[in-house]
C-alpha cells in the first residue's frame, strides 16, 4: 500500500505481492543507464521457450523533476503503463553470444506529493539507486 505524505519504508515489494527489478543493458553502461520494472507473479514458459512475465514498467516522471534536473542517482519513478502487461523476458546476448543485459531486485520507497490543484500523485523512489545501478553492471559484468 502507499504511504502517507511524504512517509515511506523501504519494501522489495509493490501492491498485489509484486517486486521490482533494475534492468541493465551494456550498451548503457557509460551513460549508467536502466530501465525499471514491477513484476508480478512468477515467470512462466511461452511459445518457442520465451519467458513471459507478468510487467510494468515505471520511469522517471517529468512532473516530479526538480528544477535544474535530476540529481545523478535520485529519480522518481511513475507507472509507464496504468497495469502490468505479459512481456517476453529474455535475456540479449551479442552475436558472439556474451550476455548483454543483467536483471537486479531492488528495494523502492513508497511516496506521495501533494499536487496543488490535482490529487496527491503516488511515486516510487529506487533505494541507494547509485550503489545498485552499480551493482546491477558489475552483476553483468561478471556474468559476461
Amino acid at each position: 500500500s502507499w504511504f502517507g505524505y511524504g512517509e515511506s519504508e523501504p519494501t522489495t515489494g509493490g501492491v498485489d505481492g509484486s517486486r521490482f527489478c533494475l534492468y541493465v543493458d551494456l550498451e548503457w553502461r557509460q551513460v549508467r543507464g536502466f530501465r525499471l520494472f514491477e513484476l508480478f507473479g512468477e515467470a512462466k514458459q511461452g511459445a518457442n521457450k520465451m519467458l513471459l512475465v507478468k510487467a510494468r514498467e515505471w520511469q522517471a516522471s517529468k512532473e516530479l523533476e526538480p528544477k535544474g534536473g535530476y540529481p545523478p542517482d535520485k529519480f522518481s519513478f511513475v507507472p509507464k503503463t496504468p497495469k502490468p502487461k505479459t512481456v517476453q523476458w529474455t535475456a540479449r546476448r551479442s552475436q558472439d553470444g556474451q550476455l548483454q543485459t543483467a536483471v537486479l531486485p531492488v528495494s523502492v520507497l513508497h511516496l506521495q506529493r501533494k499536487r496543488e490543484e490535482q490529487g496527491p500523485i503516488d511515486y516510487i523512489e529506487v533505494l541507494d539507486q547509485g550503489r545498485k545501478v552499480t551493482s546491477a553492471f558489475t552483476k553483468l559484468l561478471a556474468m559476461r
